[in-house]
């Protein structure tokens, strides 16, 4: 697999793996790196189709201590909007979300179970 949005990276990408992750973008980068990912492929004569999408998506999904700011890129709300997040990247090509809980404990994995089952309804 190769993660990286560089230009060095993504032609060795392009040239040598099948999975590309994209990191952890917003969504108004998304359309600049996938088409930097499409353009890095066709450089090297490959298909851009021939290698799947993953991205990563962090996720807030218990409330936040008081003065605790959002992180870079940190998608918070209730399960809706974040399960339409989430879908916004399946529509742009992404395969796979890689998803980071805030909090990393049970208590987010279990607050993150809604999500899964609205991603559910719509596939």
């Amino acid at each position: 697999m190769g993660g990286a949005n560089g230009p060095r990276m993504l032609r060795l990408t392009a040239e040598l793996a099948d999975p590309w992750n994209g990191g952890l973008p917003g969504l108004d980068e998304v359309p600049g790196m996938l088409q930097d990912m499409d353009d890095a492929c066709r450089a090297v004569g490959r298909d851009p189709a021939t290698v799947s999408r993953s991205a990563e998506v962090l996720v807030r999904t218990v409330a936040a201590p008081a003065g605790v700011a959002a992180e870079e890129h940190e998608i918070r709300g209730d399960p809706e909007s974040i399960a339409a997040h989430s879908q916004a990247l399946a529509d742009f090509g992404f395969d796979h979300l890689q998803v980071q809980l805030r909090p990393n404990s049970l208590e987010g994995v279990e607050a993150f179970a809604p999500v899964i089952e609205r991603l559910r309804r719509t596939v």
